[in-house]
């Protein structure tokens, strides 16, 4: 319950959308990384084939009351089902890829009603004017979505993310994002026992760059 004088936040679901979430300066698109059953999220510049469909994110939309300053969304990656969460304390949050703890927590993102969700994220506009967004971690500027640098400094392709204060990035362009809706087809599978609601990306006639770099793919 809120404190008296405050305002609480209801959320309602609205819609989702499948999309490829990508730093517009073509630093790279966020994406799941699975070693020995531990999921993490990193960037990548450079998706191969077999690789597109596991960047696809569903995208889930709320209304909320009173009216934000962008639109709270929750991520989930589309072929793990997997969800983006910040996890911790308030002095140092941790972003995480899975199941957030909590038994009080609704199975199904349409069932989310609160900002205080661990899933939850406020996408607002860059503060800087452009068509970029932000994602803010329960709509905390302390809190934002930011790609780090690869501890590998001969890694160029990939690298951690991770929750810093808005503006305090390795660089500007580290907290900012696009949403890429890239074209989907019902995926091929080997057998009828496999999912046949699966989708996966309409291929492409080049591996694929966040945007910025794709002219330069064309042309290799």
């Amino acid at each position: 319950m809120a404190d008296k004088g405050e305002t609480t936040t209801v959320l309602e679901f609205d819609i989702v959308k499948t999309a490829m979430i990508c730093n517009p300066t073509g630093k790279g698109v966020l994406f799941e990384r699975r070693r020995n059953r531990k999921s993490t999220l990193i960037w990548r510049n450079y998706l191969t084939e077999d690789k597109k469909s596991k960047a696809l994110i569903w995208v889930h939309s709320y209304k909320s009351s009173p009216p934000a300053k962008g639109t709270y969304v929750v991520l989930e990656f589309a072929d793990s089902r997997n969800f983006i969460f910040g996890s911790g304390n308030a002095i140092k949050p941790q972003l995480c890829v899975g199941e957030p703890d909590g038994t009080d927590l609704p199975d199904d993102p349409e069932d989310i009603t609160t900002p205080t969700d661990p899933r939850v994220f406020l996408m607002k506009p860059s503060p800087h004017g452009s068509t970029d967004v932000v994602f803010a971690w329960k709509g905390s500027t302390n809190d934002v979505i930011t790609l780090l640098p690869s501890p590998n400094a001969r890694n160029k392709s990939s690298g951690p993310c991770g929750l810093m204060p808005e503006g305090n990035g390795p660089t500007l362009e580290s907290q900012l994002f696009q949403l890429n809706l890239p074209l989907l087809r019902k995926a091929d599978r080997a057998s009828e026992a496999e999912m046949s609601d699966r989708l996966e990306v309409v291929p492409f006639p080049f591996p694929f760059l966040p945007p910025g770099l794709e002219s330069e793919a064309r042309q290799a």
